[in-house]
């Protein structure tokens, strides 16, 4: 059963276009990690899969519920990009052409800002219910240092009515034991090292009971030394049929840990496959060179 599913997704930063078209299925119980070089567009997918990124186009459906559906003039700007990057990177004697172009780009991004913005206003009550249930765990932790770790982690269920004060310390503690980390509790989040604060963050988002939780380089901001402990405890969700999405450049844990491996280039996905086939016998010329560039 598909928790996730993102159909034709773009997005652009101003006329930076990251995410080109992605179509990406997140079964029940699967462990999808996303590959790729810096820039390819990973964590801006894995952030408007949380809508914390608005794609400009793109259908996300959660549980076959449609959560954001948005259609815009993408494909034109998409077209006027290309056709701009072309005329100056052949240094063509074309600069009114490039100038009319620009003001063209301009209007329709313009409009495009418009239509984003009223599906932004559309979505308060979606978004909210949706990341009930699709937890999110940041490179940088993203916990609040002047907490203690109790409180930390029972914020969130106990503001939004999961749980009462008494059965959401009971599940802290339980998920505290889980990671190592019950002595921890009453510790300031300041006091923990990076690979503490990260089994924290993770233990955060479980106490929130989600369905699929979503990982943004959970290793990238730690220690060599600290990198370990962190993916023991995400192969121990894994084990435990907890449905979870990964940006990971650990490449070893992803062949071990994954269901499916997805390997971006350029805002696309280039391939999908198993452990075995990405990694084995890849196809794409582009993943062959970034494979042979990382192991």
């Amino acid at each position: 059963m598909s928790i996730i599913s993102v159909k034709n997704l773009y997005k652009n930063f101003e006329d930076l276009q990251v995410l080109k078209g992605i179509n990406l299925e997140v079964n029940e119980g699967e462990v999808v990690s996303i590959i790729g070089t810096s820039g390819s567009g990973k964590s801006t997918l894995l952030r408007s899969m949380n809508l914390l990124e608005i794609p400009q186009n793109g259908t996300i459906t959660f549980k076959d519920k449609e959560i954001f559906n948005i259609e815009t003039n993408h494909l034109e700007i998409t077209d006027l990009i290309n056709d701009i990057n072309l005329l100056m990177e052949h240094k063509l004697d074309s600069k009114k052409e490039i100038k009319q172009l620009e003001r063209k780009l301009k209007a329709k991004m313009k409009e495009q800002e418009r239509i984003t913005n009223k599906k932004i206003a559309e979505l308060d009550k979606n978004v909210n219910d949706y990341r009930k249930h699709v937890g999110m765990v940041f490179q940088h932790f993203n916990i609040f240092n002047n907490l203690n770790i109790i409180d930390n982690i029972t914020l969130g269920p106990i503001t939004l009515g999961l749980a009462t004060k008494e059965e959401a310390m009971k599940n802290a503690m339980e998920l505290l034991e889980r990671v190592g980390l019950a002595d921890k509790a009453y510790s300031k989040a300041s006091d923990l090292s990076g690979g503490q604060k990260q089994r924290i963050a993770i233990v955060r988002s479980l106490a929130m009971q989600p369905d699929v939780i979503l990982f943004d380089e959970p290793t990238s901001a730690l220690d060599p030394e600290m990198v370990k402990e962190v993916l023991s405890v995400i192969k121990c969700l894994a084990k435990a049929g907890m449905t979870m999405v990964i940006v990971t450049h650990e490449m070893a844990f992803a062949k071990e840990v994954s269901d499916k491996v997805v390997f971006m280039d350029e805002g696309i996905i280039k391939e999908m496959g198993t452990p075995e086939e990405i990694f084995d016998h890849p196809q794409n010329e582009r993943l062959v060179k970034f494979l042979e560039a990382v192991l």
